[in-house]
């Protein structure tokens, strides 16, 4: 895919789709993804040729909580039911790129479950950074460093061969067997960079032109150039809230806490965000 000229559409699924907002894991898949097709050419009317969905894999509540890399969550449908969209996207012609969370897993992540019951004893105790003679919000008995603090959201020890295998399977499993043509990173500024050299390495060599974007934040400026090297990623997303919206690569994105945080700081005008919001509504209510 051509990620310098590429005009993307985001779909956040589990929203889109109005799943319920937490994953019991035992009632079979229901098919709501299937919707996404349907909009397919009105998203094309608008010119977009790529079809960005958020979290799709099996997880806990919001979808940034993975406990299954390897499948749909149930809560959108089945493997079958994302070949379908899958296939719905390619033969529109368009690409389709996928969020991918490699930084933090959820809870019922089955390798952090295997921790929480055989603690000390698990092999899977490695992949994350756990102290036994502590205890956490859960009350289970051990501690663990959690992305930003957020309990719910295990980091995983990228520095561990295993783990980074135990992902690099997946996004080979999800090129290979949907032919998806990008990815998201979460997160990207908490990834270690020997995973993400081999992540660009085993991408290339499956799929020549995937696309890999990545999303950092620089409150003050700074953004982490390293990561804009060609050995790691195509494009770096920044928000800067001094500055606006900086978008090496032509892409655009913020979120709700970098706006607040720059108009408590003074770093973004007022008025000009005022005017910024009301033209993407306007824009907003013109297509909807």
């Amino acid at each position: 895919m051509r990620t310098d000229r590429s005009i993307i559409y985001h779909i956040y699924p589990l929203g889109f789709c109005a799943v319920e907002p937490r994953n019991g894991f035992a009632s079979e898949p229901v098919n709501r993804i299937s919707k996404i097709s349907g909009w397919l050419p009105h998203i094309q009317s608008l010119g977009c040729d790529t079809l960005l969905l958020g979290p799709v894999w099996e997880s806990s509540a919001h979808g940034y909580d993975t406990a299954d890399f390897l499948r749909l969550d149930r809560r959108l449908g089945s493997n079958d039911d994302f070949r379908a969209v899958a296939e719905a996207v390619h033969a529109a012609g368009m690409n389709l790129v996928l969020d991918g969370v490699f930084n933090h897993v959820g809870r019922d992540f089955w390798a952090f479950r295997d921790v929480v019951e055989k603690r000390e004893n698990s092999p899977y105790k490695d992949w994350f950074t756990v102290n036994f003679s502590l205890n956490n919000g859960f009350n289970d008995g051990l501690c663990y460093h959690a992305w930003e603090g957020c309990e719910d959201l295990v980091t995983l020890n990228l520095a561990k061969p295993e783990v980074r295998r135990c992902l690099l399977d997946a996004v080979r499993f999800w090129i290979e067997a949907f032919g998806i043509d990008g990815l998201r990173l979460d997160v990207a500024y908490c990834l270690n960079m020997d995973f993400m050299r081999e992540l660009r390495d085993l991408t290339a060599g499956l799929k020549p032109g995937f696309g890999i974007f990545e999303k950092e934040f620089g409150f003050d400026g700074f953004v982490m150039t390293d990561w804009t090297s060609s050995d790691t990623c195509d494009i770096v997303k920044a928000v800067d809230a001094g500055n606006g919206w900086i978008t090496p690569g032509g892409m655009e994105d913020t979120q709700p806490m970098q706006i607040v945080k720059g108009v408590e700081d003074g770093k973004i005008d007022r008025k000009r965000l005022e005017k910024s919001v009301y033209r993407m509504f306007r824009t907003v209510l013109k297509f909807s």
